[in-house]
């Protein structure tokens, strides 16, 4: 049997077995590549030498030690049998056997494991470069390593991809800690020092005796996008997969509110679009009954002690030396529709609250979608003027400053940075990422309920950061403007104070036979003339505009139905006539934009544009277009041949059904025109050139006030918006006013805009 021999690597303390005739020849560890050289020991080694006897212990001399007198001798006791003599001079018993060799030999046996050095001999060329097998230990430590590696590099990438991931994930145990704390303190933690022990409230260092709880904060965000009667705005983008990259208006308050600890039942949302779970509040629309009575409630009930926001997004203007904010159904042309910005500020003024901070996105401009209904156009001096000349004690700050716009856009990309909906607004996401919203007005330590608002961080970030962004997107100026007056006396914090009460907001009264309403809406319902707007459902009209049954008596008639003429017209067409043209012409309208339609007409195209492109330009949409047009100008002309029957009509409903239809077929015959037009720049690449930096991939179809088409087009569409202004002036108050007011100012001028899109 082949003798072994087992020995431990003095370099990384490793059992190897190796042949027994291989001992006194160099060999190379497995494990950690130490070369060895064995041998047998013939020998016992020399036994060390032997300590010196002890003498005892010896007292220091020389000068300065007092010499201590002698000490006994000392006599060790007497022992009783069976000890013989002292222990100190017994022997010990010693048995003689061989010194122990560095190697022992072992018989080897059978197994299946590989000897360290096995075959090794034959294979062996020399000092360090072992050509045998080798084990599992150094492929662990790489599998190891690769490990690390591989985690460390997905951990840092998470880091530079979700960057808020980590942020709260510290945010919420630097507030577990302050929570902790808070509750070993009785609810109370840390604030300023009040009126009582002689110093000011003014957000310093706080005491550690001193106690705490909710924050004394307050929010009303006020947000309007989908106008009636003006130029609609960027929401943002709801429909994200994640929650945490959801980027809109709700959202970017959201963290701003997060960030400055608002409570969360003191946040209050007032606006069109989506809160919460992605749900919309359509029983408290931003009419202007509703802004002012939502706003009056949530100023009334703030408590002495409370730092109030209040953020107004939408429509402002300037006119005949004042300002207004613009409700859902605002009219520029009627001033009493809107909100004299002096009633805003006095109602702010007499609220009792210590600070009150004024957020204003107003003056907003989308260059890819223009303008397609009225809107103010850039920030004046004189608007800019009345929006900072606020009551003491009530800070302002502005998306923008004199002669500039808000921007806005469907999405961008500048600098690793995403924008959707308001510019100003979006940027909320990137000062949340990099803990702005955390930073106290005097430091960056975690905010306390006597800390005055933090206006300042926040202004700064959006000054330094906002323009740069604007100047690489739109080679255009956007600067926020901050005016600060916050006041340093307000009343010291109470933690034992109750939070106040959550805001009720205000609700417009019922409409009268609101199913009836409803179905009056629908009736005549047709989508936008260009996709990118979003239609209101007639259910959402009737809930926004409290209409009286004294207002709609003469609109309610029992003869055929809409349902019923458009199922059989011949039936009614001699008796009816005006009704029968009337829903054959509404019917044949929806039918030309349906979101299901595969030939539905583009309003944008990725570049490049080749020559695939401008086929199926000529062969699908051009002759789409063809279509459409004859279809609609049979309509103009049935229609018109009609007007003169008109006083055979007696339902002042089918009259109002009449009259709005024809006014919607001469307005999409004008614009399908000059959509035609469009397409035809397409077509010939008379387009504008895409800039790469800012991620411009195609273009984008934009309203503008002036038309491309021949006189006699322009002539139609003149024809469509004075028909409009005539169904607001004859059918007052009526589902059909409110309608006809949205389209009297229709911009039907078309232009290419270079655009980004995902």
């Amino acid at each position: 049997m082949k003798q072994a021999v087992q020995i431990t690597c003095p370099n990384c303390r490793n059992a190897l077995r190796i042949p027994a005739d291989m001992v006194e020849v160099a060999l190379k560890c497995k494990f950690c590549g130490n070369i060895l050289q064995i041998s047998k020991r013939s020998s016992q080694p020399a036994a060390p030498p032997a300590p010196p006897p002890f003498t005892g212990f010896q007292a220091p001399t020389g000068p300065g030690y007092a010499q201590a007198p002698p000490m006994p001798e000392y006599s060790p006791p007497a022992y009783s049998a069976p000890m013989q003599q002292p222990l100190a001079t017994q022997p010990i018993p010693h048995t003689s056997r061989a010194p122990r060799p560095l190697v022992e030999e072992v018989a080897a046996a059978p197994s299946d494991y590989n000897a360290a050095f096995d075959r090794a001999g034959r294979r062996h060329k020399g000092r360090g470069n072992y050509k045998g097998p080798r084990g599992n230990g150094a492929k662990l430590k790489w599998i190891a390593v690769g490990s690390i590696l591989v985690l460390g590099m997905g951990v840092f990438a998470a880091v530079v991809a979700q960057p808020q991931w980590f942020r709260k994930i510290t945010t919420q145990a630097s507030t577990s800690n302050t929570d902790s704390n808070d509750k070993q303190n009785d609810g109370g933690g840390t604030g300023n020092t009040s009126k009582k022990n002689g110093s000011k409230n003014s957000g310093g260092v706080p005491k550690p005796e001193e106690k705490t709880g909710p924050m004394p904060r307050r929010m009303l965000a006020i947000g309007i996008t989908n106008y009636l009667y003006s130029n609609t705005l960027q929401y943002g983008d709801t429909l994200i997969a994640s929650e945490s990259r959801r980027m809109d208006f709700f959202k970017s308050l959201d963290r701003l509110a997060s960030g400055w600890r608002i409570p969360k039942d003191q946040v209050t949302y007032l606006t069109d679009g989506p809160v919460q779970d992605n749900k919309t509040d359509y029983q408290h629309p931003p009419l202007k009954m509703v802004v002012e009575g939502t706003l009056d409630n949530f100023l009334s009930s703030c408590r002495a002690q409370d730092r109030i926001v209040i953020v107004f997004a939408g429509h402002a203007i300037e006119k005949e030396g004042e300002a207004y904010l613009v409700p859902l159904e605002g009219e520029f042309e009627e001033l009493g529709s809107l909100i004299p910005l002096k009633s805003f500020y006095e109602k702010i003024d007499k609220c009792v609250a210590q600070e009150k901070f004024v957020i204003f996105d107003v003056c907003r401009f989308d260059r890819n979608r223009g303008f397609e209904r009225p809107a103010f156009g850039v920030m004046t001096e004189a608007l800019e003027k009345a929006l900072h000349s606020s009551p003491d004690g009530v800070s302002v700050m502005t998306s923008c400053s004199k002669d500039q716009y808000s921007f806005e856009t469907e999405y961008a990309e500048i600098d690793r940075i995403e924008m959707r909906g308001s510019a100003f607004f979006a940027l909320f996401a990137t000062a949340d990422d990099k803990g702005i919203f955390g930073k106290r007005q005097a430091g960056t330590q975690i905010h306390h309920p006597a800390d005055p608002l933090p206006i300042k961080p926040l202004a700064d970030f959006m000054e330094s950061r906002l323009p740069p962004l604007i100047k690489d997107l739109e080679k255009l100026e956007q600067k926020p403007k901050l005016t600060y007056k916050a006041r340093e006396d307000g009343p010291a914090y109470d933690p034992k104070e109750p939070l106040a009460n959550k805001v009720v907001k205000a609700t417009p009264p019922p409409t009268a036979k609101r199913e009836e309403v409803v179905a009056l809406f629908k009736e005549v319902s047709l989508p936008s003339l260009k996709s990118i707007r979003k239609d209101v459902e007639g259910r959402g009209l009737a809930d926004s505009f409290p209409f009286t049954e004294e207002q709609l008596k003469d609109y309610f008639d029992n003869g055929p139905t809409f349902a019923q003429i458009e199922k059989e017209p011949k039936k009614f067409e001699a008796e009816y006539p005006l009704r029968v043209a009337a829903v054959q012409a509404i019917v044949d309208m929806r039918k030309l934009k349906n979101d299901d339609n595969k030939l539905a007409l583009p309003e944008y195209f990725k570049s490049p544009v080749n020559d695939a492109t401008k086929k199926k330009i000529t062969d699908d949409y051009q002759r789409e277009i063809t279509d459409r047009q004859g279809t609609l100008e049979e309509h103009r002309e049935k229609l018109a041949s009609l007007e003169k029957k008109k006083p055979m009509e007696k339902s002042k409903r089918w009259l109002a059904n009449y009259d709005y239809a024809y006014a919607q077929v001469r307005a999409r015959l004008a614009y399908i025109f000059e959509y035609n037009l469009a397409l035809g720049n397409v077509k010939l690449e008379k387009l504008p050139e895409l800039e790469a930096d800012k991620k411009q991939n195609g273009w984008k179809l934009a309203s503008v006030e002036k038309m491309v088409s021949p006189k006699e087009i322009r002539d139609i569409a003149e024809e469509a918006k004075t028909a409009m202004s005539e169904i607001v002036k004859d059918y007052p108050n009526t589902p059909w006013a409110v309608m006809a007011k949205a389209q009297r100012h229709f911009a039907f001028g078309l232009q290419w805009q270079a655009s980004s899109s995902e």
